[in-house]
């Protein structure tokens, strides 16, 4: 066995033909599956406080897991591709659209990738607990939305790409464009505008981590009229340019 010492977490010589009496004989075994269902309940919960003590303790306290490589790095690696896959199915299970969960999945396991320590791969764990249960938490508790609204976001959301328009949502709804724009400001806390712009600087930021495109590319392909004017919008949202963004996400200098 070994011991990951900065998250005192143990190795247990499982997968071999000699791991079940190894185990039966040292009297060790795998953090009981109890732990898992209780962990996960706090991340579909949306409960932080909960989630952080509750892996914290099981750290301190000795987190144990089945062998899964001979090297500590990818041993790492492959847990926390283990943890990110539980996570995301908690948060599809809480509402969380498909799509946005696997992409912030399969982003999790990009930088994973791209750890070169097994105590870094820990540290990220935790973060992309921590973040998932936030999310999870927003879309419990905080988008209650009715059944117009959710229409109105979900069009938003099927149909980044486009121009959209209030009398397109008003449409989708069934609704008058004013009583719309009301009810959407009322119960999202911004008007529609504002939402749209928010989902598709997201989903721009979303598009410079996983793709090769440019941002000129991607302002187009999200119907910004010009490529100044995303750059713009950008960097009101974000505080810099897409290509800074996309530059110091991946840790590369910026050259001046």
């Amino acid at each position: 066995m070994s011991i990951f010492k900065p998250r005192n977490t143990e190795i247990l010589p499982s997968g071999g033909k000699d791991s079940l009496f190894e185990e039966r004989e040292l009297q060790v075994h795998h953090t009981p599956y109890n732990w898992e269902k209780l962990f996960l309940g706090y991340v579909r919960d949306g409960n932080l406080p909960m989630v952080e003590y509750t892996f914290n303790t099981a750290m301190k306290r000795g987190l144990k897991v089945g062998k899964l490589s001979d090297c500590e790095l990818r041993q790492a690696q492959y847990l926390g591709v283990v943890f990110v896959t539980m996570a995301s199915r908690a948060a599809m299970e809480s509402g969380m659209f498909e799509a946005d969960a696997y992409n912030k999945s399969d982003a999790f396991i990009q930088r994973i990738d791209k750890e070169t320590s097994p105590e870094g791969v820990l540290e990220l764990i935790l973060q992309a607990m921590r973040d998932w249960t936030k999310e999870i938490y927003e879309i419990k508790y905080r988008r209650n939305f009715s059944v117009p609204i959710r229409l109105c976001i979900d069009h938003i959301y099927n149909n980044m790409h486009s121009r959209i328009t209030l009398a397109e949502l008003a449409k989708v709804c069934c609704l008058s464009a004013p009583y719309l724009s009301t009810l959407f400001r009322k119960e999202v806390g911004v008007n529609i505008s504002a939402y749209i712009m928010k989902q598709k600087i997201k989903t721009a930021r979303e598009m410079l981590l996983n793709t090769s495109r440019s941002a000129k590319d991607i302002g187009y392909f999200l119907n910004f009229s010009t490529q100044s004017y995303f750059i713009n919008c950008f960097k009101r949202e974000c505080g810099m340019t897409p290509r800074q963004y996309r530059l110091k996400v991946n840790e590369i200098p910026i050259p001046h």
